[in-house]
């Protein structure tokens, strides 16, 4: 232990020590509101779920949901942060069906050909999105907005 450390310690020591833990302090952490959410919404579940909501059976069916809605969750969150919004995701996870689903079941191509297809799919739209904001100084959520709606009529005139 440093001489500083040494010197801080007590310091730190009476500070601490008068305060005892309060729940109430903590609530007005922005966590506590995703924890009170997630305990909500399990306790709903629990009360109108029926008895097999913890059941194996159960937790699967609703960590799959979870696990296809997280992974589009994610990326748009890492978005959000940084400031900008993609809503052409209601459009591209319709897209990357359709292109599986022509290459490898009209087409009768191998699905890797298919998912590389829908990854690329994706990848060459989201480039197109993100020249298009910062090239033409747009919001993304307007040129997003344009893009959802255009491969939404991809998606209709391929089906």
């Amino acid at each position: 232990m440093t001489d500083r450390t040494a010197a801080a310690s007590p310091a730190l020591a009476r500070r601490s020590a008068g305060r005892a833990f309060s729940p109430g302090s903590h609530l007005h952490r922005p966590e506590a509101g995703a924890l009170l959410g997630l305990l909500a919404v399990t306790l709903f579940f629990l009360i109108f779920g029926g008895t097999g909501f913890l059941q194996p059976a159960g937790v699967e069916s609703w960590l799959n949901v979870a696990a296809s809605l997280g992974i589009v969750a994610i990326p748009v969150g890492l978005l959000m942060i940084a400031g900008e919004l993609d809503i052409s995701i209601g459009a591209m996870i319709p897209a990357g069906s359709m292109t599986v689903a022509i290459i490898a079941g009209h087409w009768d191509q191998s699905i890797w050909l298919a998912i590389a297809a829908a990854l690329a799919l994706g990848v060459v739209v989201g480039w197109i999105n993100g020249t298009l904001v910062n090239v033409t100084g747009v919001p993304s959520l307007i040129v997003t907005m344009g893009t959802l709606f255009a491969m939404q009529g991809v998606v209709l005139g391929l089906s």
